[in-house]
């Protein structure tokens, strides 16, 4: 039997590392918004006789290891354990959300196979569910859910925003290289770490809300982007062009290194989306879907 499921990428509008915990997680208020495309699709082969033992990962993307590193083997792995199930599934993944890149793909994945298992099985009260997801991933539980939120703690404190944020045109640029988040984090200005300023992220979500999308724009915020533009100086470059294309504001999203750009309307987004293909043509530009509110 195979169950089939949609994972949704993320953008970070506003992220703030507040503090630094004992055991090396950092502290964050992050305004996160999860949006339709890009997304991967997965594919979990339950019941087969095909699959007589164990948990097999399927993906074509070479980047994406197959083995018990997988943080989809790893959420399986998780719910067979609570649940006592024996763990003899297939897991298929066809990526479409950029490998490391800050967009959240893997913890999507993952929350995706927990909930196609819990569909199907019905084992573990949603409670339940939820300390797995955090158990596999600090993102995992928020896309268990995939709507935008206010998340703080090392990103598993989640105050979901009601529903009726407008769509926001968004073009998205992604470099091709990986930027592992754990460098992200141990390499930022450590002077940057410090409580949030929680009116401009508070003036953010109402922009956003009201559809004041010039406003969100100024606003964007992210204190681990200095320290991977430093590294990688091409996306300060993508950052300057999206602009000149008319973007209202551009931004790195989490760890990097994905940049996207808020614009004033959808043809205007895929208009800059254009230019930044005819400009950039080795790396992946996608205009948002909608974002899910």
């Amino acid at each position: 039997m195979k169950i089939r499921s949609i994972a949704y990428s993320k953008i970070n509008l506003f992220l703030k590392v507040t503090g630094k915990r004992p055991d090396g997680y950092h502290e964050i208020l992050s305004f996160f918004l999860p949006l339709t495309s890009p997304a991967d699709h997965i594919v979990l082969t339950v019941d087969d006789l095909t699959v007589l033992f164990g948990i097999e990962i399927v993906c074509r993307d070479k980047r994406v290891p197959t083995d018990e590193t997988n943080i989809c083997h790893k959420a399986a792995t998780r719910y067979a354990a609570m649940t006592g199930l024996p763990a003899k599934w297939r897991i298929e993944i066809d990526k479409k959300i950029p490998v490391a890149a800050g967009m959240g793909g893997g913890s999507s994945d993952a929350a995706a196979v927990l909930q196609m298992l819990q569909k199907h099985y019905k084992q573990l009260p949603l409670p339940v569910l939820g300390r797995a997801a955090l158990h596999v991933g600090a993102d995992v539980p928020f896309f268990m859910e995939s709507r935008p939120a206010i998340a703080s703690g090392i990103g598993d404190r989640l105050e979901f925003l009601l529903p009726g944020l407008p769509e926001i045109p968004i073009v998205i640029v992604n470099p091709g290289f990986p930027v592992s988040a754990q460098w992200a984090y141990e390499n930022m200005n450590p002077a940057l770490i410090g409580p949030a300023d929680k009116d401009r992220l508070n003036a953010q979500v109402s922009a956003a809300r009201t559809g004041n999308f010039k406003t969100c724009a100024g606003l964007l915020h992210n204190d681990l982007a200095p320290a991977v533009i430093h590294k990688f100086p091409i996306l300060r470059i993508l950052k300057e062009r999206l602009v000149a294309h008319g973007a209202l504001g551009a931004e790195m999203t989490g760890s990097g290194p994905t940049v996207f750009a808020i614009c004033g309307d959808f043809a205007h987004a895929e208009k800059v989306a254009a230019a930044m293909r005819q400009e950039f043509p080795e790396m992946e530009v996608f205009v948002s879907g909608k974002n899910l509110s």
